[in-house]
């Protein structure tokens, strides 16, 4: 088991794809905000949580509860199959992406927002 608190980015990744429960707690961190959309993509939003009670609570229950952690890695099985380890899919969206910015610079129009989806 690792700790959102302190992870994010590709080690949160690599903990998922090895078959470990990651938990996060939500705040405004940027590598914890990771951890959090991290966890949500790899179907574990439950892992993400609001305060340091329940933060510590399912942390317990990982450490002590063989039969949950068989569950989860059992859950985590395919995480590689998603899109967290879909690079050729993540180059087509920021590709896109980068059209779409081009696109509106050529016709001279204002920076805008737009979602990107790959």
């Amino acid at each position: 088991m690792t700790s959102g608190c302190v992870t994010g980015h590709s080690t949160a990744i690599d903990a998922l794809a090895a078959g470990l429960p990651l938990v996060a707690m939500a705040s405004h961190g940027c590598a914890v905000r990771v951890s959090a959309s991290v966890l949500a993509a790899a179907g574990v939003p439950e892992f993400a949580v609001a305060t340091m009670a329940e933060y510590h609570a399912l942390a317990l229950m990982l450490a002590t509860d063989a039969g949950a952690r068989a569950h989860y890695r059992s859950r985590l099985a395919g995480v590689q199959d998603t899109k967290l380890f879909d690079a050729t899919g993540l180059c087509r969206a920021l590709e896109s992406a980068y059209a779409r910015m081009a696109q509106i610079a050529r016709s001279g129009g204002a920076p805008e927002a737009f979602t990107v989806t790959g």
